[in-house]
């Protein structure tokens, strides 16, 4: 078995107070490369593994948080729990044929502003014939010192979030025949996938949702929209 890590986009960002921009589009702002040193700052750097096991190629890389910030060491869990699943798939795992297989999980930053940071981690699976992909989304605030949830940007209680995401779904589907929405209906729960992004929230529903997509389907709620809070 062959490992590599490599270090690289060291960022820091300085706690600054959460702004409301109301039904206007929010301007990301990148981090800053100098970490501050006062109490409230916070940083990251992304880590990457590369590991060659039993035929296959594995790739992950995570960011990894450090600083004051009371939220660093619940972020870091969000990423250790990530990265031991990546290396129990790596142990599981054996290609018996001789075309190449590869297994990657790509983290990087989507979203950055007011002390709001967003992540995406895309994963790829291919083996032979089958071949997935997907992405999950994790959205820190470090200003409140959480991890974000789909409720927090989007207006209503649960039941109204779940239905308003089912329709956004069905209008990202509806050139397909698949008419059995259950699976989304699940997904659209207080636990919702999603990431934040220039363009607005995306919410991301994973592969074989609909028969069909092997990748996925993802479903944007801009900025402008109705069913979205002040943010």
């Amino acid at each position: 078995m062959k490992r590599v890590f490599a270090l690289f986009c060291s960022f820091g960002v300085l706690l600054t107070a959460l702004a409301a921009c109301g039904k206007a589009e929010p301007e990301p702002t990148e981090p800053t490369t100098d970490v501050p040193t006062q109490a409230a700052a916070y940083g990251y750097e992304i880590q990457t593994m590369v590991d060659e096991n039993d035929g296959i190629l594995f790739q992950f890389s995570r960011p990894v948080f450090a600083g004051a910030s009371p939220l660093v060491e619940t972020a870091n869990q969000v990423y250790d729990k990530m990265e031991a699943d990546y290396k129990d798939k790596m142990s599981a795992e054996a290609n018996p044929t001789d075309e190449p297989w590869n297994y990657t999980e790509l983290s990087a930053l989507s979203y950055a502003a007011d002390g709001v940071l967003s992540f995406t981690t895309n994963g790829d699976w291919f083996m032979g014939g089958v071949h997935n992909s997907w992405t999950t989304g994790h959205t820190f605030d470090f200003n409140l010192g959480r991890e974000l949830k789909i409720a927090d940007f989007l207006r209503g209680d649960e039941e109204e979030i779940r239905a308003a995401l089912v329709e956004a779904f069905a209008r990202e589907i509806s050139d397909s025949d698949e008419d059995d929405l259950t699976d989304a209906e699940e997904q659209s729960g207080p636990d919702a996938n999603f990431y934040l992004a220039k363009d607005g929230v995306h919410v991301f529903y994973m592969p074989y949702v609909v028969p069909a997509t092997q990748n996925g389907v993802d479903v944007l709620i801009p900025w402008a929209s109705e069913l979205m809070k002040d943010f």
